[in-house]
């Protein structure tokens, strides 16, 4: 059964996570076996980022976060400008406590154009983390910037402490 469902994997990566989230809810045996399945295809075609990536995916689903760093860095090796498996490569760091290197990530992925509200968002709660105040505070302008509807963000920011000599912070419209 592992054999079959690894060889639809490198065939298709995209059903790694139509499986993942049809699993959602259900045993985390569910997520260990497409996993496993995934990380057996992977094994097969490394120089697959969409492979890898997906599998990366399994791999958080299945709580294994070290195989998650693993699986994502070898399909940003692959392809460095993989926006998706940046973000991922950020939140897993993020579970294991690495939010400089989170921040690295999310820095890479700005510099090769992901300049995405979500991007921002997830980098200001890397430099919360840090202690750098005044990059969240940036980041989180940044996603208001791109799209002012985001209550959460909104919010994040304005919990952000003020920063000294200023009275108020003005929030984008």
């Amino acid at each position: 059964m592992t054999s079959r469902l690894s060889a639809a994997f490198a065939a298709e990566p995209e059903l790694i996570s139509a499986c993942l989230e049809g699993a959602d809810g259900q045993a985390a045996q569910d997520a260990q076996a497409v996993f496993s399945a995934a990380e057996a295809a992977q094994a097969g075609q490394p120089n697959y980022a969409d492979l890898s990536y997906h599998a990366a995916r399994a791999a958080v689903a299945a709580g294994d976060y070290a195989a998650a760093a693993r699986l994502v860095s070898q399909a940003l090796l692959v392809n460095p400008k993989y926006h998706d498996a940046r973000m991922l490569a950020a939140r897993v760091e993020m579970e294991r406590g690495q939010p400089r290197a989170a921040r690295q990530h999310l820095e890479a992925a700005l510099a090769s154009g992901a300049d995405y509200p979500d991007v921002h968002a997830l980098l200001a709660r890397a430099c919360q983390q840090i202690g750098d105040v005044g990059g969240a505070r940036k980041a989180l302008a940044r996603a208001l910037a791109l799209n002012p509807a985001l209550a959460e963000v909104r919010a994040a920011l304005a919990t952000l402490p003020v920063a000294k000599g200023r009275e108020s912070d003005e929030l984008p419209a």
